[in-house]
Formats: structure tokens, sequence, C-alpha cells
């Protein structure tokens, strides 16, 4: 299992979660979807993913996180914070394009 910690919303708080599948593709700053008690949040991973073998010293690292066994995991990389401000430009004019009809003025 891999683990990492992760950070909602601005809270200075970090989260422990399970991010197997995801250890080759995520890295500390990317932005991701995560299972949560409270349903799917949107999460900056804070640390590179690390190994966590079976043993005890995991369970003492979950606890001492106040996380609970077994973890919550990451379910995707959050794709729509990677678009350059030129393709959310280009998105929301062609949006109004179709709204509006026609040219538009700028």
């Amino acid at each position: 299992m891999y683990i990492c910690f992760v950070t909602h919303g601005g809270v200075n708080r970090e989260y422990l979660f399970d991010c197997t599948g995801f250890e080759k593709t995520i890295e500390k700053g990317t932005h991701v979807i995560c299972q949560t008690m409270r349903g799917e949040a949107l999460g900056i991973v804070t640390t590179s993913p690390a190994l966590a073998g079976e043993c005890e010293c995991v369970n003492k690292l979950i606890k001492a996180a106040g996380a609970y066994f077994p973890l919550k995991k990451i379910i995707r990389i959050d794709t729509t914070l990677t678009l350059s401000n030129e393709e959310k430009e280009r998105i929301a004019k062609e949006w109004l394009r179709e709204k509006l009809g026609g040219e538009l003025p700028f």
C-alpha cells in the first residue's frame, strides 16, 4: 500500500490517504479527488507517496495522524485544473457562441 498526505480547501490540516495505483503519477502539489467521510473532495497532495509495509509501524502512523483504518482512497487526479488560461478562454468563447448564436464582439 502507498500512502500520502493531502490537504483540503485551504485548511492547514493534512489527512492521510491510500494512493495505491497513483504512486507513479502523483507528487507533491498534485490536485486529486479523494473519497472522504463526506463524499468526494478536491485536495492537494502535500507529500510524495511512500510505501507502507504491512507492519505494526503503519498502524502506529495511521493512529498518530488521527486516521482510521482502512484509509480512504485517492480516486483520481483532477485534470480540470491543468487547463491553461488560453484553453479556458477558448472553451468559454465557444460556449458563449453556442448560447448567444453568432460572432462575439471580442
